[in-house]
């Protein structure tokens, strides 16, 4: 399944998905124009499953904190019942055309300065919380029903909002019915938050490669954490069942570069397995050469 950024347009340049880009989110905003808003969400859609994209992570839905936020392009507005409105409109016309897509970044992402280094520390209240910062996400999944979240970078308090229970859990899931996914924010880059914490606390995908590699026995050997993966598997699927995914994936034929990798890995392995066999051999005519020496030895 091929998932692309984002907010403006379908966009991957390293992958080579580059999409058409439209204005900012901001501009939207200042429409306080919900048709428009799910037009666009329509416009996304349709483009991505052009391209073969299976998902979107988009829209953004954090606030307007300061006018300096670096990412204030990709987030509608100070506002979090308008950004709400806006974003859950959007999310109907992307979702409704046959594409899911990764609502971001739940939750008080609204400052770049320090983000990617696990250094951001956010301290609020829980009604400036509840009033500004989680609304927008939770008209988003209330009205729009967004079957995908990425959570933040940031920390609520000292706690990594990807392990952050409270925020997932209690909240997103228990209190507003939230049922899909919940990536983190890439990672490949920072590394904010412990991957065994952050999957009980219903984190169910990190946005990392080999992120397998980086779970613990507590996870890996235990009934607690084969639940935790068999709840994040359940999770990761629901959205991918419940939109055009299947039929949108491209299973394009492999280039000459791949099949070149490829031939070298089979290669290099069959000479290993040869080298092993015959090394094998080699001991063993060399063991029964020095057992029947020991035996010609005794003999005499």
């Amino acid at each position: 399944m091929v998932e692309c950024d984002g907010p403006n347009g379908v966009n991957n340049i390293m992958a080579g998905y580059t999409g058409t880009q439209l204005a900012g989110q901001s501009t939207l905003g200042q429409t306080w124009n919900e048709e428009l808003s799910e037009r666009v969400g329509e416009l996304l859609a349709q483009e991505a499953k052009a391209l073969g994209v299976c998902g979107l992570y988009a829209p953004g839905a954090n606030i307007h904190r300061s006018a300096f936020g670096g990412r204030n392009y990709e987030y509608v507005s100070e506002d979090g019942l308008l950004t709400g409105k806006m974003v859950a409109a959007e999310i109907e016309g992307i979702q409704g055309n046959g594409v899911y897509c990764y609502l971001k970044h739940f939750v008080v992402n609204d400052q770049e300065t320090h983000r990617c280094d696990g250094g951001l520390c956010v301290w609020t209240n829980e009604q400036a919380l509840r009033e500004i910062y989680l609304k927008p996400f939770e008209i988003a999944v209330k009205e729009a029903g967004a079957t995908n979240i990425m959570s933040a970078y940031t920390r609520l308090g000292t706690t990594p909002v990807a392990e952050s229970s409270a925020l997932l859990t209690q909240v997103l899931r228990n209190e507003w019915g939230f049922h899909g996914c919940v990536v983190t924010d890439c990672i490949l880059s920072a590394a904010t938050c412990d991957v065994d914490r952050a999957l009980r606390a219903g984190n169910d995908l990190f946005l990392t490669f080999l992120e397998n590699t980086r779970m613990d026995a507590s996870t890996t050997s235990t009934a607690a954490g084969h639940q935790a993966l068999r709840r994040a598997a359940h999770d990761i699927l629901y959205p991918i069942a419940n939109s055009d995914a299947i039929q949108t994936a491209q299973y394009a034929p492999l280039n000459i570069l791949q099949i070149a990798i490829i031939v070298f890995d089979a290669v290099t392995g069959g000479l290993l397995v040869l080298y092993f066999v015959r090394r094998h051999r080699k001991m063993k005519l060399w063991r029964a050469q020095e057992q029947a020496k020991k035996l010609g030895d005794g003999k005499e």
